[in-house]
């Protein structure tokens, strides 16, 4: 049972790299169909957290922790696509930096049909150690009810 335990989370990050690579790749070469140009990502910053997103994908990234909920990221408005463009970018990045934890994580996010509604992504504390069980201390939560032009144009 664990071979094939061993071999998803093999498959998942050679998944991942690729998908990592496809957008890194986008930084030096020309526009990627589908793949959100890094340049295209919004940053913000919320007690002591940065936050990175596409902002056609995201309406909106908050933290929970044992004290509460922290809005990192809120969409303010429509955000008008890319002249030629009709839908939002298939692939992007969310990034967490920072805060208590000192984070430093990324999710490629494929989804070219854009069926995510959220993303949650429990996180351990400073003491967790692979392949170890630890306690949850923070959620990151994005969500996706953004408003894009097109289709919500004014």
């Amino acid at each position: 049972m664990k071979h094939i335990r061993i071999a998803g989370a093999v498959a998942a990050v050679a998944v991942l790299g690729a998908a990592s690579m496809a957008v890194a790749g986008n930084r030096t070469e020309g526009t990627r169909e589908g793949v959100a140009p890094i340049g295209e990502h919004v940053q913000a910053s919320n007690a002591g957290y940065q936050v990175q997103v596409h902002p056609a994908f995201s309406s909106g990234i908050s933290i929970r922790n044992a004290a509460g909920e922290i809005q990192l990221f809120r969409q303010q408005g429509t955000f008008n696509l890319p002249a030629g463009q009709t839908t939002p970018p298939s692939q992007h990045i969310v990034r967490l930096q920072g805060g208590e934890f000192d984070r430093d994580v990324g999710v490629v996010v494929n989804d070219p049909k854009h069926q995510i509604a959220r993303i949650i992504v429990e996180l351990y504390g400073p003491d967790h150690q692979p392949g170890r069980k630890s306690a949850v201390v923070e959620t990151l939560v994005v969500e996706n009810s953004q408003k894009t032009c097109p289709p919500y144009c004014t």
